[in-house]
């Protein structure tokens, strides 16, 4: 039976004909599957930390914070200060810094006469000891405390107070004391303005020489003036409450006109109460200068009640650059553009500014601009007291780095002006002087470069002593990975991408350098970034081989240090000097130690009784005799001893034919110098952890000891015994790298439970044990070892180290290092902070890259007005460059490059296979419109020594020439495509005509600053547009260029990065990072599936400064490295694991990392309490309240900008341990829990949710804080 239906079919409803059983058995019609869902945009959060602060120093200032006997300097940045001691050899170091203000500092001044120096008592005036022009060399220096009423010691105030102006409008009033602990520290004294209300105050400050008033100002038409209490008084408040409030009262004043300059006069010495106060005023096209004057005590509302009228000033001092408070006859120094001037006696009739004729100062190599060099900066050096009554001394600096000296007196004022000469480096306004014990000493903050440190010795010519490390402004960045882009389809030569979930520690290589290219002209270079603490080296030999060294006190005056040396099969002694300068090898005969074996272990008592322990004996050596034992002597002792300890009166051995023994417990008796072997409790390690090679106690009391051990499979064991034998034990096991591991003890007694440790010749100090987690070092840094007279000196591998016995204090230690055959005597530096080194350019730079092909750098150059490009080796920075004309000719530059005027704009490796072979060429791109195509060609060539080098041999292959700059390019297999003007070109390379040819064109808004291909596709970079994305292979009817995606809103921005963990359509990832030019970042999805959707926002946050360049790089450290995986909601930046970072501006560098939902909802919580905690904001503490609402600490979805997660702000809670102080409130103690029971699907909480213990919660919390803010290089 058969009959007709409507079918719908393929769109339509047709008619067909079907037999009963087709019915019965179903419908013919297949069934048409849903549509696959499309992407959506990925839900996730966005943390971003500084990993290291802008070098830049706003203002460098002679500050005796500490004591009067400290020669300190304070480095004060936008959100930091540094305090620096300048030492006996002219190096400046690092004692102290501060960097938790919360916000911006707007401006820096020293309270307290920092131009006549205190003297000290006279067993303590060496090295503080300055000459004046008058005194003899015998005169000493008068006591602070006679002249301040407080002295320096722990209770009393310094000689000086570093006031800092926050951009929150609060005051804060700093010094540094010495804890219960002896470990320096800040108090600080924040005084909340009431006058904040009249606007941003700050952009103008002064202080009143004698200290007694402080003028403060906006960049527009109010100041006010601040009463300070005395010095006195503030030190009898110190003393009584152990903080200070040095604001007694403020008066407020708005004038008619822009203040342009704000100074305090000098009054005459015999007007001890007099108070002159000098503004300079614009107002349209005219300035003039207005003068308040009064006498201390007055009452500042009468004085300040009415406006004064001021005097016009001349033109050509109309808007001044400098105005110089001069110590005679209350005068001033004006110093402008075209001509400097003297205004005597201000206060004597109408003030009149006299110019004088100035020195010819011509332009030197360090000046930059197009109009003439600029006076930046001056101080006053240090001279005795009443020095500066009759007579001023005044150095004056201008941009390009001329300096000179003027004098003064009270009958011609100006006396005497002579140029002291030039120093090799920018000066900006971060300029002061100091004193050594035969000079001044100028201490220079560069603002294009590093800054120096140099003596200005009378009529010689300047004598550099150091240089200021500064990498700003950073022009570009790389770093030394092998893939550039998150999803890269293969890996170098290749090989393929291992993903993350695949890694393994076979996957471990050395960490990635990062390199960042910055400096004008002569201080062009690249700055290798590294973080740790310095070693700075003293001096270095080249002995026997040593595998290791211990360092003991002697008696003798000339060789303070004798250092035992375990050599293979033998040791040696070697005599150190005081100051490790000097060694010699002490005579075989004349030493008591045991030289005819390697030496296993040694140590020295606190009594000075030494005990050697060497392959076949023991030695102890006192002061009066010493003894040597035979291990044949000893019952049950055979064979030769391959490891030992020496731990008080016992000494343990472990022979080589008792391998399944318990070592050999050896007790010395002390009295009769007599050795017994005793019974003792081994403790078996073995079903722990691999074989161990060195144990260090690192804390020991009655109640507990705990051992620290290194062992050969690179990791490092924590073993905590308490109780009787066979003790209770605990045991922590971390993993530090992947070879044998050495920890080795610290002999300093103000550097309690630390240790260092060896492995992968790297040398780590691990500090604070115990002080967070049990069984857990707190600080972990890395020491690389510098040499401050060869900056460009990488840091030398350690296989070995030992700490030299010290007194020196609390922020230094002095270290023997083992290099191989190399033996360096280092001090090491205790303050954390960047390490960078330097590698110097012969001009300056505007493009970097890495040659994963050629191993190298290479480097777009701009010498003089001739751009050229130069192939470095990052370790030593030894140019590799060849250039060649395409005869094969040796030539200064390659075809296209040294045009006058002209600039590169773009680096690429362009690396491609065709017909199964494989071209690499660099395309270089310029300002000029040129496109090179160069091959390089990596050679071996010898020296006239025979030493084999690398060189690099480079010439242009193809070129063509665009009539618009050229300002981006990127490959795409055999074709490139680049951006000439607005204009996108796509050329491909052809074989036969060998030249490029286009196939097409497409025009964009605005310029293309930055290119990529991603699934196919052009992603531009438009310098007004934000991203587009251009379809370029589309056969669209014109076979034209099409745009399918493009940004909602406009963005200004600088660079773009996508970022993501996998290429799983499901998840939609990447995201794209853009950092914006307003220091804003914003990341962007796009519907890849979905043409003509525009992208969408998933994240958007503020950023501490504008990023110039994201890259990618595997660049933790091997000891964060061996142990790291993605937990705690962590998702992985790139489908290999790589980090990401940015590079500002300013030469900071920060560091982005992804969140899964559950990670974000835990520390958007953490954020939202930080930013109401008056621990972490003292100094800016303010508090928005929305209406009446309660407020609701509770994580929310939008704006976008609440997926950033600031992890500056996270760091200060970990700092403070805060947590518990701000989740106080029941309603916040369940969010904690809610969003920590959601992480990883409740594994973390799961053994202690339900026992309601809160403090469980909290340990978990800081573990996923150190996890996210863990050392990133």
């Amino acid at each position: 039976m058969a009959f007709q239906t409507n079918v719908f079919r393929n769109g339509a409803w047709v008619t067909e004909t079907i037999d009963l059983q087709t019915v019965l058995r179903g419908s013919t019609t297949t069934a048409v599957p849903d549509p696959p869902s499309l992407p959506i945009p990925p839900t996730c959060g966005i943390l971003t930390r500084t990993i290291i602060e802008s070098p830049i120093a706003r203002w460098v200032l002679p500050a005796r914070l500490r004591s009067a006997r400290h020669n300190d300097v304070a480095f004060v940045g936008d959100r930091y200060v540094s305090i620096n001691e300048l030492r006996k050899d002219g190096q400046l170091q690092e004692v102290l810094r501060k960097n938790d203000f919360g916000c911006r500092i707007r401006n820096a001044l020293v309270i307290g006469n920092k131009y006549e120096h205190f003297r000290v008592i006279a067993d303590e005036s060496g090295p503080d000891h300055i000459k004046s022009e008058d005194e003899d060399d015998d005169t000493q220096m008068a006591d602070f405390s006679s002249a301040s009423g407080t002295g320096g010691s722990h209770g009393l105030l310094p000689p000086h107070l570093l006031l800092l102006v926050l951009e929150s409008g609060s005051f804060l009033f700093l010094f540094i004391r010495r804890d219960l602990h002896g470990k320096l520290e800040f108090v600080v004294s924040p005084f909340h303005n009431p006058a904040r209300r009249l606007g941003n105050l700050g952009f103008h400050v002064a202080a009143d020489p004698r200290s007694r008033y402080i003028a403060v100002a906006d960049a527009q038409n109010k100041f006010v003036i601040y009463e300070l209490e005395s010095m006195e008084f503030m030190g009898d408040q110190y003393m009584r409450h152990k903080s200070i409030n040095p604001i007694k009262t403020h008066y407020p004043r708005a004038l008619q006109g822009t203040i342009l300059k704000m100074e305090f006069l000098y009054p005459r010495p015999e007007d001890e109460h007099h108070v002159i106060l000098l503004l300079i005023v614009v107002k349209g096209d005219r300035s003039k200068m207005v003068i308040y004057e009064w006498e201390r005590g007055d009452d500042l509302s009468q004085v300040l009640a009415e406006e004064k009228r001021g005097h016009r000033i001349a033109p050509e001092h109309r808007l001044p650059l400098l105005i110089i408070p001069l110590t005679v006859r209350s005068s001033f120094f004006a110093v402008s553009e075209h001509a400097l001037g003297i205004c005597k006696d201000p206060l004597q009739g109408p003030p009149d500014i006299e110019t004088i004729n100035p020195i010819s100062h011509p332009a030197t190599p360090f000046h930059h601009g197009t109009g003439v060099p600029l006076w930046t900066a001056w101080d006053r050096p240090v001279r005795r007291r009443r020095y500066y009554d009759t007579k001023d001394l005044i150095y004056l600096a201008r941009e390009d780095g001329v300096i000179v000296f003027f004098e003064f007196n009270a009958t011609d004022i100006l006396s005497a002006a002579m140029n002291v000469g030039d120093c090799n480096c920018n000066i900006s306004a971060a300029f002061t002087t100091m004193y050594d014990a035969y000079s001044d000493v100028a201490i220079v903050a560069g603002d294009s470069g590093p800054g120096m440190v140099f003596q200005l010795k009378p009529r010689e010519p300047l004598v550099e002593l150091g240089t200021i490390p500064n990498w700003s402004c950073a022009v570009d960045f790389v770093t030394t990975d092998a893939l550039t882009t998150w999803n890269p389809e293969s890996g170098p030569r290749g090989k393929a991408v291992v993903p993350w979930r695949q890694r393994t520690l076979d996957n471990l290589a050395s960490p990635d350098k990062v390199l960042c290219a910055s400096g004008n002209g002569p201080q062009g270079s690249i700055t290798e970034l590294r973080y740790g603490l310095p070693a700075n080296t003293i001096s270095y030999f080249e002995p026997l081989p040593t595998r290791r060294v211990w360092v003991f006190k002697t008696n003798d005056a000339n060789w303070p240090h004798q250092m035992l040396m375990a050599s293979p099969g033998t040791s040696d002694v070697l005599l150190v000097s005081a100051d490790l300068s000097h060694a010699e090898m002490a005579d075989p005969m004349s030493t008591k130690f045991d030289t005819a074996s390697r030496t296993l272990e040694a140590a020295q008592s606190s009594d000075d009784i030494i005990t050697q322990v060497s392959e076949t004996c023991i030695t102890t050596i006192g002061r009066d005799h010493s003894s040597r034992h035979d291990f044949d002597g000893f019952p049950g002792v055979d064979g030769i001893a391959e490891h030992a300890a020496v731990r008080g009166s016992c000494v343990s051995i472990f022979t080589a034919d008792k391998s399944e023994e318990a070592p050999e417990l050896i007790r010395l008796d002390v009295d009769d110098m007599s050795l017994e072997p005793d019974g003792g409790d081994a403790m078996d390690i073995a079903p722990t952890i691999e074989l161990v090679n060195t144990v260090v106690a690192i804390a020991e009391s009655k109640q507990q000891t705990s051992l620290v051990m290194g062992t050969r499979s690179g990791h490092l064991l924590t073993i905590q015994l308490s109780g009787a034998a066979p003790y209770h034990r605990r045991t922590f096991k971390e993993r530090l790298g992947t070879s044998a591991l050495e920890v080795l003890a610290v002999d300093a007694s103000f550097l309690p439970n630390s240790v260092l440790v060896c492995c992968s010749d790297t040398l780590l100090l691990l500090r604070d044990f115990g002080s967070r987690r049990p069984g857990h070092f707190a600080t972990r840094h890395r020491v690389w070892v510098t040499d401050l007279r060869h900056p460009a000196t990488g840091s030398v591998p350690v296989i070995s180290a030992a700490s030299i016995p010290t007194d020196l204090g609390g922020n230094r230690i002095p270290l023997v290092l083992l290099s191989g055959e190399r033996m360096s005597f280092t001090e090491l530096y205790l303050q954390a902070g960047p390490v960078p080194k330097s590698l110097p350019l012969p001009g300056t730079p505007s493009k970097l890259l890495y040659s994963q092909t050629l191993q190298c750098l290479v480097v777009a150059v701009q010498i003089g007005q001739q751009p050229t490009i130069l192939f470095m080796d990052p370790e030593t920075g030894e140019d590799l460059s060849l250039p060649q004309d395409k005869h094969g000719n040796m030539t200064a530059f390659i075809s296209g490059m040294g045009s006058p005027g002209d600039r590169i704009h773009a680096i690429y490796d362009w690396l491609f296979v065709r017909d199964g072979m494989t071209f690499h060429y660099l395309i270089i791109t310029t300002a000029g419109g040129r496109l090179l195509l160069v091959t390089p060609k990596k050679e071996e060539t010898r020296d006239p020594e025979g030493t084999s080098r690398t060189k690099i041999r480079f010439f242009t292959k193809y070129r063509l020439k665009e009539p618009t700059p050229i300002y981006a390019i990127v490959g795409d297999g055999d074709s490139i495509v680049y951006c000439a003007g607005n204009v996108l070109h796509w050329d491909v390379l052809d074989p036969v005509e060998k030249k490029l040819v286009r196939k097409k064109s497409y025009e964009l808004n605005s310029p293309a600053t930055s290119l990529r291909i991603v699934n196919g596709k052009i992603s531009a970079l438009t310098l007004s547009d934000s991203v587009v994305v251009i379809d370029h292979k589309s056969e669209h009817e014109h076979r034209d260029m099409t745009q399918i995606h493009a940004d909602q809103v406009t963005r200004k921005s600088n660079h773009f990065f996508d970022v993501g963990e996998c290429m799983d359509d499901q998840l939609a990832w990447p995201v794209t990072l853009l950092t914006g030019m307003d220091r804003y970042f914003t990341a962007v999805w796009t519907p890849w599936k979905e043409p003509q959707r525009e992208l969408e926002l998933v994240a958007e946050g503020p950023l501490p400064a504008s990023v110039r360049k994201l890259q990618r790089g595997h660049v933790r450290p091997e000891w964060v490295a061996t142990q790291r995986v993605p937990q705690y909601g962590s998702i992985p930046s790139t489908i290999d694991g790589a980090e990401v970072l940015g590079i500002c501006l300013d030469g900071s560098l920060l560091h982005f990392s992804l969140l899964n939902t559950q990670a974000w909802r835990f520390l958007r919580l953490v954020e939202n309490l930080a930013l109401r905690s008056r621990l972490l904001f003292p100094y800016s503490y303010e508090v928005s309240v929305l209406d009446d609402e309660e407020y609701d600490a509770e994580a929310k979805e939008t704006p976008k900008s609440m997926k950033h997660i600031d992890g500056d702000l996270l760091q200060r809670c970990i700092d403070y341990r805060a947590l518990e102080k701000m989740i106080s409130e029941d309603s916040d103690i369940d969010l904690l829990r809610e969003y920590l029971d959601d992480l990883d699907d409740g594994d973390l909480t799961a053994s202690f949710q339900d026992a309601n213990n809160i403090s469980k919660y909290f340990e978990l919390a800081y573990d996923i804080l150190d996890y996210y803010l863990a050392p990133v290089i």
